[in-house]
């Protein structure tokens, strides 16, 4: 949710993100009815790769990425989205 209202076009830039607060299931939502046991976290939100690189103790880590082809303003070639992720990884060391 951001600004208070719930997020309906999946379409948004990496960097748009972390505005999003996700610390809940949207209300009457199948996803909230299949989990109904799950506990709000207002204020969550998506952190950037280099926050979770940055997180403490060891950490194993399985970077899964997505791309949206059929959408050229949000389309990211194979190549380019690797070397941002290998190069997040080399900056976290």
């Amino acid at each position: 949710m951001a600004g208070g209202a719930w997020a309906v076009d999946p379409g948004h830039a990496a960097s748009d993100l972390a505005a999003f607060d996700v610390g809940r299931a949207r209300p009457g939502s199948d996803y909230a009815a299949r989990y109904p046991e799950q506990v709000a976290i207002d204020g969550a939100r998506i952190p950037a790769l280099a926050e979770v690189f940055a997180l403490p103790g060891p950490v194993r880590f399985n970077v899964e990425t997505k791309t949206f082809p059929d959408r050229p303003g949000l389309a990211v070639d194979g190549v380019t989205m690797v070397r941002a992720v290998v190069d997040a990884a080399d900056r976290a060391g």
